[in-house]
């Protein structure tokens, strides 16, 4: 298992709309290849991500962006569609260049519509669509209850827990922030 991680270079899985540029930047704070971005932004102005989901359960999701130069969009919608319908959360791409943001916790059942949409509708600044990211290896795997570990990780910011997760351990170490990464325990453990 690990983060199985979409690139907008993934056309089986990605679906792009509207005018995006493709941008390259020495100091790889990208995923892949490069990146896409859009300096205008519009309703038809889109980046789907499509993720594979071979199991139901919740979960982790995140997405990474870099940050060259000042214009970056400080609210960009981002709309995760789940089992349960949609959800909208707003990013800010000004912060973070190079890091995986976590995006939340959300309900997905196989043959549902699962997606993740980088939105320009109503940005001031450049929209960047990278790479997004879900728990698990082949498929998003669930993990914990999004609320219980974001409270772990608030309680304990440097602490690790372990845990196991469909029969693997796992540590969950706090990162910046409330966001949980998966490290697998040794052999035996």
């Amino acid at each position: 298992a690990g983060w199985q991680i979409v690139d907008e270079t993934d056309v089986s899985s990605v679906t792009v709309s509207g005018v995006w540029k493709k941008g390259l930047h020495e100091n790889g704070d990208h995923v892949g290849d490069g990146f896409l971005y859009a300096e205008r932004g519009d309703v038809n102005t889109w980046v789907a991500y499509a993720l594979p989901v071979r199991e139901a359960g919740r979960y982790r999701l995140r997405m990474i962006w870099n940050y060259y130069w000042n214009g970056r969009a400080e609210a960009v919608p981002v709309v995760i569609t789940h089992a349960e319908g949609s959800s909208r959360v707003t990013v800010d791409m000004n912060q973070g260049s190079g890091q995986w943001h976590d995006l939340g916790v959300y309900p997905f059942r196989p043959g549902l519509p699962a997606e993740i949409r980088i939105e320009t509708d109503g940005t001031q600044g450049i929209v960047v669509a990278d790479a997004v990211a879900g728990l698990g290896g082949g498929a998003v795997a669930p993990v914990i209850d999004g609320e219980l570990a974001d409270a772990l990780a608030a309680a304990a910011r440097r602490a690790a827990v372990a845990v196991v997760l469909h029969g693997e351990a796992v540590v969950l170490r706090a990162e910046e922030g409330p966001h949980l990464l998966p490290q697998p325990l040794g052999p035996g453990v």
